[in-house]
C-alpha cells in the first residue's frame, strides 16, 4: 500500500468513528472517575480497574463495537438509497405509461389526418407538438 492509499484506507476501515467513540468512551470514562473518586462500592472499584489497569484489554472490543455501528449506519444508508431509486423508477414507469395513453388518445382522434391509401398517420410539426411538447422533435 502506498502513502497515497493511506487515508482512503482508513477511511474504508471506519478510523474515524473509532476515534470519536473512543474520545467519547474516554470522556465519559474521566467523568465517572472524578464524580465518584474515593468510593468504595464495588461497581465503582471494578470500573476504576478496568479503566486504569486494564484498558489494553478492552481496545479491541471496543473498537469492534464502533465498528459495527458504522456497518449498521452503512447498511442503512444503501437501504435508503435503494428505496429512493426504487420509487424513482416506479415514478418513471408510471410518467411513461401515461404519456403513452394520452399519445395513444390523441392519435386515435378523427382530427388526426390519415393517408387514404395507406392509412398512416400524417403529422405536421404542430402535431408533434401537441403530442410530445414543444421542442422535443429533431428538427434535422
Amino acid at each position: 500500500m502506498s502513502l497515497s492509499d493511506l487515508p482512503n484506507e482508513l477511511g474504508e476501515r471506519g478510523i474515524w468513528w473509532q476515534v470519536f467513540g473512543f474520545a467519547i468512551t474516554g470522556c465519559i470514562s474521566v467523568a465517572i472517575l472524578q464524580i465518584w473518586d474515593g468510593s468504595d462500592f464495588w461497581v465503582y472499584r471494578s470500573f476504576e480497574i478496568a479503566v486504569k489497569d486494564l484498558y489494553w484489554l478492552f481496545v479491541l472490543p471496543l473498537a469492534g463495537a464502533i465498528e459495527g455501528v458504522r456497518k449498521l449506519f452503512e447498511k442503512a444508508s444503501e437501504i435508503r438509497a435503494a428505496q429512493r431509486a426504487k420509487i424513482w423508477q416506479r415514478g418513471l414507469n408510471r410518467g411513461r405509461k401515461e404519456a403513452l395513453a394520452e399519445i395513444r388518445t390523441r392519435l386515435q382522434s378523427p382530427t388526426i389526418p390519415k393517408d387514404p391509401e395507406s392509412g398512416a398517420i400524417i403529422l405536421t410539426p404542430e402535431d408533434v407538438d401537441a403530442l410530445l411538447g414543444e421542442g422535443n422533435y429533431a428538427d434535422e
